[in-house]
């Protein structure tokens, strides 16, 4: 089922996951300022109890260590809840750790106090995301046809 849809907003949204309510503000700061909107929550809980009310984002940066659970257990329960949007939208995980292992993750932005790289590699991510999502509707628009004409 797909989460519901109440906020609209013609600007790219950033979903920021983080237990630290610090990095949430500064993260949030930072974001706004390039233009972004910006959601954040504080666990994995509540990012997906607000996945359920926001337009889908264009990018999920979530913490690897939360709380509640950590940024693997996440992926798991939102590729169980809403696959396609795991498909469209990259989630990359933001920590300090250096071994990432393999997941549904579409790479990792370092916790290092690089403001000028954390912006980059969000705006990298994005267009990443952008790719994916037309290359998508591009494929379902050549293959529509073909079905079509099977039936």
């Amino acid at each position: 089922m797909r989460p519901q849809r109440i906020v609209q907003s013609s600007k790219k949204l950033i979903l920021f996951v983080d237990d630290s309510i610090d990095m949430l503000q500064l993260g949030r700061a930072v974001l706004e300022g390039e233009g972004y909107e910006v959601f954040t929550a504080s666990g994995g809980t509540q990012a997906l109890e607000l996945l359920s009310t926001i337009k889908a984002p264009n990018l999920l940066i979530l913490d690897l260590q939360l709380e509640d659970m950590n940024g693997y257990d996440f992926l798991k329960l939102l590729e169980d809840r809403w696959p396609e949007l795991i498909k469209e939208v990259p989630v990359v995980f933001y920590t300090a750790t250096q071994t990432v292992s393999a997941s549904k993750a579409k790479g990792v932005i370092a916790k290092s106090g690089d403001l000028e790289n954390f912006i980059e590699s969000v705006h990298s991510y994005i267009e990443l995301g952008q790719t994916a999502v037309e290359k998508s509707r591009e494929a379902a628009t050549f293959e529509e046809p073909s079905r079509l004409m099977i039936h």
